[in-house]
């Protein structure tokens, strides 16, 4: 009697496993086909604003950031997104949203394949890919499983290219 009770909790747990697994899986495609999507418009998922968004709008409709001067608005801490201006117009917009963690760069390859560009620098790796006018990176810990840490959009430019 307790071995098919056994099998059964045994059956049970592999079958919500499956599901969670499964669903697991969906949201991390969902959220880096929001996030080229997104992208190929200049924009990050968790902003309205995006390349050459004027600063004067996102702070009318942000408020005060967290931290700025002349090049930089920073809303990292409070809506986990930032812009690097030049004067008054957006030319990169960085996010770190929640919505990010858990991924890793095997889930970015899967979704959107090589990069085009790969580089890295002082503990960092970053993977861009050409979408249309824009350029989106991808910036991980520089390890074998590499945990995104933020995603930037940019105007297109060159890269370091990736032979293929």
């Amino acid at each position: 009697m307790h071995r098919k009770k056994w099998f059964l909790v045994v059956v049970a747990l592999s079958f919500l496993f499956s599901f969670y697994t499964l669903g697991t899986v969906q949201a991390a495609d969902s959220v880096l086909k929001q996030t080229k999507k997104a992208a190929k418009n200049g924009h990050v998922i968790n902003s309205k604003f995006g390349v050459n968004s004027k600063k004067g709008k996102i702070i009318k409709a942000y408020g005060e950031p967290d931290q700025q001067d002349e090049t930089f608005l920073d809303y990292y801490q409070s809506r986990q997104v930032a812009f690097q201006l030049n004067k008054e117009n957006v030319e990169m917009v960085y996010s770190n949203s929640i919505e990010y963690q858990g991924l890793t760069s095997d889930d970015v390859e899967k979704e959107l394949g090589k990069p085009n560009c790969a580089e890295g620098a002082m503990g960092k790796a970053y993977w861009s890919y050409h979408l249309g006018k824009y350029l989106l990176t991808f910036q991980f810990k520089n390890e074998e499983v590499k945990p995104i840490q933020q995603v930037l959009v940019e105007k297109n430019r060159k890269c370091n290219e990736v032979k293929r």
